[in-house]
């Protein structure tokens, strides 16, 4: 039978929720989706303008483009008025030179419609998730009239673009403003006199024209204060594109254990480059400077850093040019394992030639499908249950997955569970109640905090333990990448005495701030996730900056990397046979 899943986009309107549980701000880096190849796409290449549910004060904005690959890509943009309040990219887009068909995939929204017999009219509806219906009408523009782009040259170089003093203080200005109107928890770790400080010092920086990177490098720290890892910028559409086909990245994998940086892995297929070499410097900055910067600028929640060290050795490249800069070659200090103090020279690589390294050596940290996976080791009676995110497609088949997987278990009479939500960045909360509801020994609340909602009311109120919850011992791995509700799932794993946690103090815990709105600043595009209200488990017993802990506490070294151990999941396996 077909479970109706209460998820956030089929109990209100689709872009009027308060509530948008993200998967963190790392998923707010989100790239745009291919769709399909099509001679017809000329037709549809470029921005469509029109207003949206007339009366609200509502333009939309769609951008349709040509990959090099030649599949059609394309994003939808929402303004009220000038605060850009949406910006999704669209998949599955489907063109016959007539009819236009694509879906918002983190809205589960698709549209159908048509171009106008002038090719300068789409007409169609969106279906939203509770089946209701919007028609729309967008035309043809050179240039959108909202957001960054508008008074701006299309297609101008956004990696060398100037801007000048006025318009970098009218972007700070505008960021300055919207932090205080709107984010809930502004002040719960910087004080207001501190930040006025910050303001006002930041403000003074800005003398000289700068790029945008130059000034996404001068606000960076400013809202890394706001310690909220739901709060962040990332860089304008434009300079997203630009730098990916642009060489700028270390073509190193490098990871930070204990405080020192040492190569993992070798993209630049180097023979001077050995695996296991310790980095003293990059072009002239000691490791320890670098880590530093990075610490200061990468937002989480509190005072927490292992979420900004994980986020350092998930994608030390990509990190590295964000926060401090990008260069066509790098020049290293590095230690070798027999002690030999060595100087490299390796070439930057672009982005999609970095992504392409990375995907041919750590193929699973770019899933398709379902982000669970199962496997059993039936003579340890032992399951292992592989939870990367907390969201799906079609939630039916993410509640489908669970009643198999719980039912298989109890009729094998499964002894041991192990869960692994390592570098689970957070989803929907009710992903997250649906799987604790067969881990639960009785009816739990999920939510206590803010006041009831209506979109997600069944979160205030018992949510009921499945037939099949699990009887046996349970193990759960975790580490600084658990963010968002994967920090709710644990803080109330914890709370419910359910299971032995086992890794990396978690990058997330009892309460976070989202509801986010999405804004883009006016003049160089960077764009900016701000939160809007503070969410937090029915839990006591927890204090808001206090380290959600393991019980036992693992942390691969540099031995494990190299050799490609997974020392966690080693040591929870020598738990269950102990």
């Amino acid at each position: 039978m077909k479970k109706n899943f209460p998820t956030q986009d089929n109990l209100i309107p689709l872009w009027f929720s308060i509530f948008s549980f993200s998967l963190a701000f790392v998923i707010f880096l989100s790239l745009n989706v291919h769709g399909q190849e099509t001679s017809d796409f000329h037709k549809i290449s470029g921005y469509w303008e029109g207003e949206f549910m007339p009366g609200n004060h509502l333009t939309m904005i769609l951008h349709f483009q040509e990959s090099e690959d030649g599949a059609t890509v394309g994003r939808i943009f929402l303004y009220q008025e000038n605060n850009q309040i949406q910006d999704d990219a669209l998949s599955d887009i489907q063109f016959d030179g007539k009819q236009l068909k694509f879906l918002i995939e983190a809205k589960n929204t698709p549209f159908r419609g048509a171009l106008s017999e002038d090719g300068n009219a789409i007409s169609g509806e969106f279906q939203f998730p509770d089946n209701s219906f919007q028609p729309v009408q967008v035309r043809k523009v050179e240039k959108p009239s909202k957001g960054y782009l508008a008074g701006k040259e299309v297609g101008a170089d956004a990696l060398d673009r100037k801007y000048s003093v006025t318009e970098l203080q009218n972007d700070f200005n505008f960021l300055r403003k919207q932090l205080e109107q709107t984010h809930p928890q502004l002040y719960l770790y910087t004080s207001k006199k501190e930040f006025d400080r910050l303001f006002v010092q930041t403000y003074a920086n800005i003398q000289n024209e700068m790029t945008e990177d130059e000034f996404f490098r001068l606000i960076a720290p400013v809202v890394e204060k706001v310690h909220c890892v739901h709060t962040g910028i990332r860089p304008s559409e434009a300079y997203e594109k630009m730098i990916t086909d642009s060489p700028g990245f270390l073509p190193l994998d490098i990871r930070f254990v204990k405080g020192k940086a040492y190569v993992i892995n070798d993209y630049s297929q180097s023979s001077s480059v050995e695996k296991g070499m310790q980095v003293l410097s990059i072009n002239g900055r000691t490791v320890e400077d670098i880590y530093k910067r990075l610490m200061d600028c990468i937002p989480s929640d509190g005072y927490n850093q292992t979420a900004k060290t994980f986020e350092v050795n998930a994608d030390f490249s990509r990190v590295y040019v964000r926060y401090i800069g990008k260069t066509r070659s790098y020049e290293l200090k590095c230690v070798r394992s027999s002690g030999e103090k060595v100087r490299l020279s390796v070439r930057a690589l672009t982005g999609k030639e970095l992504e392409e390294a990375m995907r041919a050596v750590y193929l699973e940290r770019f899933p398709a499908g379902l982000p669970v996976n199962l496997k059993t080791d039936e003579k340890k009676s032992t399951v292992i249950l592989t939870v990367s995110g907390f969201w799906a497609r079609n939630p039916d088949d993410y509640i489908a997955f669970l009643e198999k997987a719980f039912a298989e278990m109890k009729s094998k009479n499964v002894q041991h569970l192990i869960i692994d939500v390592r570098g689970n960045k957070g989803g929907h909360p009710f992903f997250g109640a649906e799987l604790l509801s067969y881990l639960a020994k009785s009816d739990f609340i999920y939510f206590e905090q803010p006041e009831e909602r209506p979109e997600i009311a069944p979160l205030y109120h018992p949510w009921p333990v499945k037939e099949n919850a699990f009887k046996g011992d349970i193990y759960v791995l975790m580490d600084g990448g658990c963010l968002s509700t994967t920090g709710h799932f644990l803080s109330l794993l914890r709370y419910h005495k359910l299971g032995t946690l086992i890794g990396e103090e978690s990058g997330g815990s009892f309460y976070c701030n989202d509801g986010s709105k999405q804004l883009t600043l006016p003049e160089t595009g960077i764009r900016f996730n701000l939160p809007q209200v503070t969410f937090q488990t029915a839990v006591s017993g927890f204090r808001k900056g206090e380290p959600l802990l393991p019980d036992y506490s693992v942390t691969p070294g540099l031995d494990d990397l190299l050799e490609g151990k997974d020392a966690v999941m080693e040591y929870t396996m020598k738990l269950i046979k102990d």
